[in-house]
């Protein structure tokens, strides 16, 4: 049995940078993950998606030399090898963060990370099972897609985010729930390398989380490039037909099919708080996330929650800044708390949008 001051479940942009935070602060540091370093916005999110999205904006911009007097011909689009770049670029960065972790003296458990109790976290590796102690705990477990009624991924022809990164055959068509950064970063790709696209959104405007200004701007972009876009529709559901998809939307209580080859479903995102053993150790929960104080400590003090699973904004650099908070705090350092309206948030479209603070409409809200 291994005995370490701080243990962190979960290598993402939150887990691994507060590891490395609390090595420097002097702490014997141990980080425990399942799957790739980097965890989901290296391997499945953030990193591969922009990726893909310069292919589709190259696309873009060698469409649009024909203004500046250049007239180029596009023989063809290859989508399974924008999708391999960026598989490859997402290879090569996890492999750094490996790098890191030597650097920092940071042992790494490769395996699934369980609660015990306050003190004592099981490591289920490919060979083995052990148990580590640990002084203080950070969880950087992150999140995963949202389930509704109707909008449930079954990763074949109803997808999420994170198949979509890696589909290097692109369908003909794809019908898209959700118009978050998630839906409409990946209508931008699909359409600039061919596929008819199609988003359904419940909401008035694409990004319903912006700015109304920005994201009418982006909604004429859309239109420009043929996407079709349902705004505003009062339901939707989607189903396999086994060799198509059907996606129902609702408009003034009657239901209109549109058939696809698949559909994205990207509805939102819960925390990973199941079967990690928040129970054996008394860990409390709100609404699908880990409950935390503005040092980002859960109701067991020596526990802290960082990143997607603690809760919105669900963004890496975000996760990243709490893991430094965490591992300062524990440390006795006295770090601030993080403004929450100070964090900015980005959708890599074209026009891409960006904003930090409240929008117009919520400060109307407030009065």
């Amino acid at each position: 049995m291994k005995t370490f001051d701080v243990v962190v479940l979960g290598a993402g942009p939150g887990g691994y940078v507060a590891a490395i935070r609390a090595s420097q602060l002097g702490k014997k540091v141990a980080i425990v993950e399942m799957d790739k370093m980097g965890g989901v916005c290296l391997n499945r999110g953030c990193i591969p998606t922009k990726a893909v999205l310069k292919s589709a904006h190259s696309v873009h911009e060698l469409q649009d030399m024909k203004e500046l007097g250049i007239n180029i011909k596009i023989e063809g689009l290859d989508g399974a090898q924008a999708v391999k770049r960026a598989s490859g670029i997402s290879d090569r960065i996890s492999k750094g963060v490996s790098f890191l972790m030597k650097k920092n003296n940071i042992e790494v458990f490769a395996g699934f990370g369980k609660i015990k109790s306050s003190t004592s976290l099981e490591v289920k590796t490919a060979s083995a099972v052990e148990v580590v102690t640990f002084k203080n705990l950070i969880i950087a477990t992150g999140a995963h897609y949202k389930t509704f009624p109707g909008l449930e991924h079954d990763g074949k022809r109803l997808i999420g985010a994170w198949e979509a990164v890696k589909m290097e055959t692109l369908p003909k068509s794809i019908g898209i729930i959700g118009a978050g950064a998630i839906g409409v970063e990946f209508a931008y790709f699909w359409n600039a390398f061919g596929v008819d696209v199609h988003i359904f959104e419940l909401q008035k405007h694409l990004l319903p989380i912006e700015d109304d200004d920005s994201s009418i701007e982006v909604e004429k972009a859309y239109k420009k490039y043929g996407i079709k876009m349902s705004l505003g529709i009062e339901g939707v559901r989607a189903v396999n037909n086994g060799k198509d998809v059907s996606i129902f939307e609702k408009v003034a209580g009657k239901e209109v099919e549109h058939k696809f080859e698949m559909g994205l479903i990207a509805v939102g995102m819960t925390g990973n708080i199941d079967n990690i053993g928040l129970e054996a150790a008394g860990i409390k929960t709100e609404r699908g996330f880990i409950a935390v104080n503005p040092m980002y400590q859960t109701n067991v003090a020596n526990i802290y929650a960082i990143g997607d699973v603690s809760g919105p904004p669900l963004l890496a650099h975000a996760a990243s800044h709490e893991g430094v908070v965490a591992a300062e705090h524990l440390s006795g350092k006295h770090p601030h708390a993080i403004d929450k309206m100070n964090i900015p948030g980005c959708t890599y479209c074209q026009p891409q949008v960006a904003s930090v603070g409240y929008t117009e409409r919520e400060l109307k809200a407030k009065g």
